[in-house]
């Protein structure tokens, strides 16, 4: 029988995505890892009470710290971001969506899964973001769409103030994936507290995990309340109320997040720091993604963008012979997978051009001008 190398095992892509894990010094993201004591305190605690799930004490305190310390209401823990989107989308009443093309799948696949319409227009180029003069366009020519899905890209919040201005000329609902944007506030208010609700992530490659987890939060209590029914079968105490799945996240999560919630205080700075000598050596030498003043960094990804997926490939080349790894993170456009033949020539654009580096808290100042200087010499 033929034995596989580890190389074959974990199929890792050639260098036209990414580097070989193995050879990398320098890893694209590296996960928080949560105190060991700590977390086995937790877990002993939860032995003890012999409530491993359903909403469990360490449930109920992550919940509260959560919402505390994102200065949020209404936040609802589920176990992961997909399960955020599509539980929302029903509360919300979606039958038929607006969304961006240029986001990870989820983004369109969680309703796709439901067998809501989904239909697209372009980004900006500069932010990433939806262009909001388009919007408006797919509103007039699909009357069905009662739900705007933008997406705070790499943490970068969109045009907040056009959407919501959009929303209420048309009357539709707003559901932010704000995925990507843990500790990020707009106009001095969580990012998460804008729309109807909002979704974040807890994946072990989010800055803040629970290993796998999310999170909703709601503008209404009422629909907060609707969809804590829903992430428990639509139970209502003994009673069912309402159609629903098994979305809870359990107590194992939440120990984990309760561990790591204590030290993110140092890991917002120490990651925005990062964040900012990026830009700061890189500036000149690449597209960056355009910020909001309004908004503050969490250091959540490092994107750039190149002259075309040639310079692409020859700077992931370079970072590779040097021990780093970096990443197209997103592949394809999701107009191209999920839509029915929109036009985003913006999106496809980034698609071919937009790489992204290492950032993570593990890493150094040194670690940031050694990359850095790659790029400068390889774009």
């Amino acid at each position: 029988m033929k034995t596989s190398n580890v190389e074959d095992l974990l199929n890792l892509k050639s260098v036209n995505t990414e580097v070989n894990l193995l050879n990398s010094n320098i890893l694209l993201n590296k996960p928080m890892e949560p105190n060991f004591e700590k977390v086995m305190g937790y877990i002993k605690g939860i032995h003890g009470r012999a409530w491993y799930t359903n909403f469990g004490e360490l449930h109920d305190v992550l919940t509260q710290r959560l919402s505390q310390y994102l200065g949020v209401k209404n936040l609802l823990l589920v176990n992961n971001g997909t399960t955020a989107l599509q539980v929302a989308s029903k509360v919300l009443q979606c039958k038929s969506a607006w969304t961006t093309p240029y986001s990870f799948a989820a983004t369109s696949s969680a309703l796709n899964w439901q067998g809501i319409p989904v239909h697209y227009s372009d980004i900006e180029l500069d932010n990433f973001s939806p262009d909001c003069a388009l919007i408006e366009s797919v509103l007039d020519a699909n009357p069905d769409v009662n739900m705007l899905l933008p997406a705070h890209i790499y943490g970068s919040p969109c045009d907040i103030d056009g959407i919501q201005a959009l929303a209420e000329k048309r009357k539709v609902k707003v559901l932010y994936d704000a995925a990507q944007c843990f500790g990020v506030t707009y106009k001095d208010r969580s990012i998460l507290s804008y729309g109807d609700a909002s979704i974040i992530s807890f994946h072990a490659t989010k800055l803040f995990h629970s290993i796998e987890g999310g999170a909703i939060c709601f503008k209404n209590e009422q629909d907060y309340l609707l969809a804590k029914q829903m992430i428990n079968f639509g139970f209502n105490g003994e009673k069912i109320e309402s159609s629903g799945i098994n979305g809870k996240l359990n107590e194992y999560q939440a120990a984990v997040g309760l561990t790591l919630l204590d030290d993110m205080d140092a890991v917002l700075q120490h990651r925005t720091m990062l964040f900012e000598r990026y830009r700061q050596k890189l500036e000149g030498f690449v597209g960056l993604q355009q910020w909001s003043e309004h908004a503050t960094f969490n250091g959540g990804y490092m994107p750039i963008v190149l002259p075309s997926a040639f310079h692409i490939k020859r700077v992931i080349k370079a970072l590779a012979d040097n021990g780093v790894q970096s990443r197209v993170y997103f592949k394809e456009t999701l107009h191209r997978a999920y839509g029915n033949g929109e036009h985003c020539p913006n999106a496809d654009t980034i698609v071919d051009r937009a790489l992204t580096l290492p950032l993570h808290y593990y890493m150094t100042e040194n670690d940031i001008d050694k990359i850095s200087d790659i790029v400068i010499k390889n774009a």
